[in-house]
């Protein structure tokens, strides 16, 4: 609850609607592409967070960026944003972990996210953290994922 709570204040949303999410809760990651791999010594910490307001200023900052295909094409970062605007932010989530700097909070949050890093019980271990714009957005997602995990094993993907 230490751990949340000084999160939270560092990021300026309600701790309540912090959670740990990933093979950090669940000990195996639930992710379409690891299935099922352990959490392990080099795991990161996955964080959703629910905040109406971040996912509404981050929205509006990638939808001020205009068309991604004039951004730099070796970064890779147009590649990233066409599958972010339409993967991710249509059902409520912003995927931080690529596009931190470019949002309003991006230094705060990643002096957040370095902080938490250097206190148990994440001592040592890369956060990620993830914006949900509701509670109703981060359970979608958290199906989604189940149901393509389940689906992939049915017909026998690799």
């Amino acid at each position: 609850m230490d751990w949340k709570t000084h999160l939270a204040h560092e990021l300026d949303v309600d701790p309540l609607p912090i959670y740990i999410v990933g093979s950090a809760c669940l000990g195996f990651s639930l992710s379409p592409r690891k299935r099922f791999v352990e959490f392990h010594s080099d795991s990161d910490i996955d964080v959703a967070i629910v905040s109406s307001r971040h996912f509404e200023e981050a929205w509006q900052k990638l939808r001020s960026l205009g068309p991604v295909d004039l951004l730099s094409p070796e970064t890779r970062t147009a590649d990233f944003l066409n599958w972010h605007r339409g993967n991710l932010v249509f059902d409520g989530t912003i995927a931080t972990d690529k596009i931190l700097d470019m949002l309003p909070f991006g230094p705060a949050w990643t002096r957040a996210f370095g902080l938490a890093s250097t206190r148990k019980p994440t001592l040592g271990r890369d956060i990620r953290g993830r914006i949900y714009k509701d509670c109703q957005s981060l359970r979608a997602y958290q199906e989604n994922n189940v149901r393509r995990l389940r689906a992939s094993l049915l017909v026998g993907d690799e």
